[in-house]
């Protein structure tokens, strides 16, 4: 396992609080905050059912991550005031600003209301809850993918390939560049089998990229230094992902694990 942390105990225990706090706004929109472990909280946003492309914010700190919350719950609201109105076509400063002062004291006071919350105690968890409605994933595929997930996660977290559970989304893989972009890609995941083709993939890539780096070639393309091992060099890590596969197995019973990768 990665050993390097980029978020203190404290601030992940604050921030698991801001999360929860905010837990209403993942269920008004298609925004949803991921407690990634040592690598901090990512705030993802779904731009749309065809593409299913997240934009990614991490964050390490609670005041940082409070104040992106609640700048994304005021434009909910914003939008949902100014919807079937001339307003929609102003941007959001030009929409409050064309509130009533009632609305906009409203809208304000709000904020003390999430700061309350942060102080109330056990209102959070590990994962911050979303409904149960599945839209993008099924029941039955939400725990295949969890058991996928097991079996890959500690393996894929050394190379800062963090897997996690995406809520009502399915289950992400979670790809970290470093301080201060965080992460900077996304895949998600709705289907077990594609998840661990992709995973396992994945997994035998990096296996590949250990070997080159004790063979002092670390810069050398992974697909041209896989083709220039001989036969050889190439058993044991087949054998090794052949013992991987035959224990994914024994777990993930659902699986085809006919998937060909390197030969």
């Amino acid at each position: 396992m990665n050993t390097q942390k980029y978020i203190t105990a404290r601030e992940a225990e604050e921030c698991k609080k801001v999360a929860a706090a905010f837990n209403e706004l993942y269920n008004q929109t298609d925004i949803l905050v991921i407690n990634s472990g040592e690598h901090g909280f990512v705030l993802l946003k779904y731009d749309n059912y065809m593409t299913g492309y997240f934009s990614i914010t991490t964050y390490t700190n609670c005041v940082d991550l409070f104040d992106a919350l609640w700048s994304e719950w005021v434009k909910e609201q914003l939008i949902s005031l100014a919807l079937n109105t001339p307003l929609i076509d102003l941007d959001y400063e030009e929409i409050f600003a064309s509130l009533p002062e009632k609305e906009k004291k409203k809208i304000l006071d709000k904020k003390d209301y999430f700061r309350l919350k942060l102080q109330q105690v056990n209102i959070y968890e590990d994962f911050v809850t979303v409904d149960n409605s599945y839209d993008y994933i099924t029941l039955e595929e939400k725990e295949r993918c969890k058991i996928v997930a097991d079996i890959f996660y500690e393996s894929l977290a050394k190379d800062d390939l963090i897997i996690c559970d995406a809520g009502k989304y399915g289950y992400a893989m979670l790809i970290y560049y470093k301080p201060p972009i965080g992460f900077d890609g996304i895949m998600m995941f709705t289907d077990s089998q594609k998840m661990y083709n992709i995973l396992l993939q994945e997994w035998y890539t990096s296996r590949i990229e250990e070997l080159a780096k004790a063979m002092n070639m670390p810069n050398l393309d992974v697909d041209v230094f896989y083709e220039q091992l001989s036969d050889k060099q190439k058993a044991p890590l087949i054998q090794q992902r052949q013992q991987f596969i035959a224990k994914a197995k024994k777990t993930a019973y659902f699986i085809n694990t006919t998937l060909q990768l390197y030969k």
